[in-house]
């Protein structure tokens, strides 16, 4: 069995905010790898379909993606999707914890009559770029350039290319859509609705009560974490920008229980966050307010979250999802909450993170089946 070692608590608020659980990740977590671990829903070759390796060429930033196309056949012509991945080092299948829940997610789509497309991060796996300097932006960028990539493939219906948003691939694919005329529907998978700094407090705010801090100490934590994700969104690389956030988090770390700072020493602690807070991805992540973009969505949109979802809360964010696109005129919606699942979409007990590893579904059927046939209602 994998296990999941917490370096550093608040290291979570720069490198967990949605699905970043993968070995390598610069600091939050070390996730060990285990070949015993039972994944019965991933599928094995041979595939009924045709699978091609794909180079995508984003000549704006000089980069080329490595991903894989999945056709149905080639004696026709196809509907889309471009599934995007979530926060971190995703590859094109979305590992975590041996799960690859985009390669079943492909897989079904494509037996189902659908060509999908999914692709390395940028600076992951095979494709090029430095992903460390990777900003939300620079995924939209990469999403867009996927589409033109489709266009240009005889068995693709240009007109109907959908996108596939698993958390912060959300945002991706619901800011490419308020820009593009070229995207048919987006389904948001976990995808967050309010600010991106509100979900970071939300999300430490929620870890906390998890791991049964009193709510005294919480309520005393929550000024300083807030004043600190402020000064990270002001931070201009100056020697006092640096010193003040610092001191913020020295702040946080005064109020922190004692298991905790038993865990790791407070130079640790500070050095960790600090480094995780100036990183150009959060620094941008946390002044993303996504209403901005669903309010200019006009396209189909399918908005579903686990009810036991603990990075991104279902209620306050498909609440705010719904909000924004019915205040930009948009009523073709749907919104749904799955009782019992967690942010990959997997059958839970708690919802927690260091569940997962420890489920053997990937992705619920139900689901799977859900978005199939909402999909393809789209089509019509």
């Amino acid at each position: 069995m994998k296990k999941v070692i917490f370096l550093s608590f608040f290291v979570f608020l720069g490198t967990h905010v949605f699905s970043q659980d993968i070995a390598g990740n610069g600091g939050g977590t070390l996730h060990i790898e285990d070949t015993t671990l039972n994944r019965p829903q991933t599928p094995a070759k041979p595939y009924p379909y045709i699978e091609e390796e794909v180079t995508i060429l984003n000549k704006k930033d000089n980069i080329s993606l490595s991903g894989t196309l999945t056709l149905p056949g080639r004696d026709s012509i196809y509907p889309a999707v471009i599934l995007i991945a979530g926060s971190g080092p995703n590859d094109r299948d979305e590992t975590i914890f041996g799960h690859k829940p985009f390669l079943v997610l492909s897989d079904y789509l494509t037996r189902n009559g659908f060509a999908v497309l999914r692709y390395d991060k940028r600076g992951v796996g095979r494709s090029t770029g430095d992903y460390k300097k990777a900003t939300t932006a620079d995924f939209v960028s990469d999403a867009k350039t996927a589409i033109a990539y489709l266009q240009t493939r005889k068995e693709i219906d240009k007109n109907h290319i959908g996108l596939i948003g698993h958390s912060e691939g959300g945002v991706v694919a619901s800011t490419v859509a308020s820009e593009s005329k070229d995207v048919k529907f987006i389904v948001l998978l976990a995808s967050m609705g309010v600010k991106g700094n509100e979900l970071l407090s939300v999300q430490n705010i929620t870890e906390l009560k998890r791991q049964n801090v009193d709510p005294e100490t919480i309520v005393g934590l929550i000024p300083h974490l807030k004043d600190a994700l402020k000064k990270s969104q002001e931070w201009e690389s100056t020697e006092n920008d640096s010193v003040s956030i610092q001191n913020k988090l020295s702040k946080v770390w005064n109020q922190l229980p004692t298991l905790f700072k038993l865990r790791t020493k407070k130079e640790n602690f500070i050095r960790s966050t600090y480094n995780a807070m100036i990183s150009p991805w959060l620094r941008q992540f946390l002044s993303i307010d996504p209403a901005n973009y669903l309010e200019k969505t006009s396209c189909p949109v399918l908005a579903i979250n686990g009810e036991k979802d603990t990075q991104v809360l279902a209620d306050k964010n498909l609440t705010a999802i719904e909000t924004a696109l019915e205040k930009g005129g948009n009523n073709q919606y749907m919104i749904k909450k799955y009782p019992n699942l967690n942010h990959l979409f997997q059958v839970c007990e708690t919802g927690d993170i260091d569940e997962y590893a420890k489920i053997e579904q990937t992705i619920s059927p139900e689901v799977l089946e859900d978005i199939t046939k909402w999909v393809k209602t789209q089509l019509k």
